[in-house]
C-alpha cells in the first residue's frame, strides 16, 4: 500500500495586505505604464540574463550571487525609478527602499537581501560607486561577533 495521499494547501490571498498597498498607492495603472517607457534601454539586465539557465520564482543565477555578495554597506546603488506596478505589496516596499543611494541605506528602509537579487536580474537596480568586495563573501567563513 501507497502513502496515504495529502490534502493539497489551498493558496489564499493576502486580501487585507493588498487593499492596504493598493490604498498607499498614489499613481494609477496608465501613468505608472507611462513611465515605463524607454525604461529597460536606460536600465538592462545583466548579459547573462540572456543566456538560458535556471530560472523562476525566487530561484537566482550563480552570477546574481557572485555580485550581489560583493557589496558592501558603503556600496552605491541606484533604483531604476518606479519599477514595480502600483497596486501591489512590492511597489510600496519598493518605492521605500528605492530611495537609497547605498547597500546600507537600502537595508534600513525595509530593502532585504533577496530583493537585491530580484531587482538585479530585472535591470532594476545598478551599482553606481563606493566599496565593492573583491571575492564574494563566502558565508562559511563569517563569523557571528553577536554572540
Amino acid at each position: 500500500m501507497g502513502a496515504p495521499a495529502t490534502e493539497k494547501k489551498v493558496r489564499t490571498k493576502d486580501t487585507a495586505g493588498l487593499a492596504a498597498a493598493r490604498k498607499a498607492t498614489t499613481m494609477t495603472s496608465s501613468e505608472w505604464k507611462e513611465l515605463q517607457k524607454g525604461m529597460k534601454a536606460k536600465w538592462p539586465q545583466p548579459a547573462y540574463m540572456a543566456q538560458p539557465g535556471r530560472g523562476g520564482h525566487n530561484v537566482y543565477r550563480e552570477e546574481t550571487y557572485e555580485e550581489i555578495t560583493r557589496w558592501t554597506a558603503t556600496t552605491q546603488i541606484s533604483y531604476r525609478p518606479h519599477a514595480k506596478a502600483p497596486g501591489t505589496k512590492s511597489h510600496v516596499r519598493y518605492e521605500a527602499y528605492s530611495k537609497a543611494q547605498t547597500v546600507g541605506q537600502a537595508l534600513e528602509m525595509g530593502s532585504w537581501p533577496a530583493d537585491w537579487c530580484w531587482d538585479w536580474e530585472r535591470g532594476f537596480i545598478k551599482v553606481v560607486g563606493g566599496a565593492k568586495r573583491e571575492e564574494p563573501l563566502d558565508i562559511s567563513r563569517v563569523q557571528d561577533e553577536s554572540t
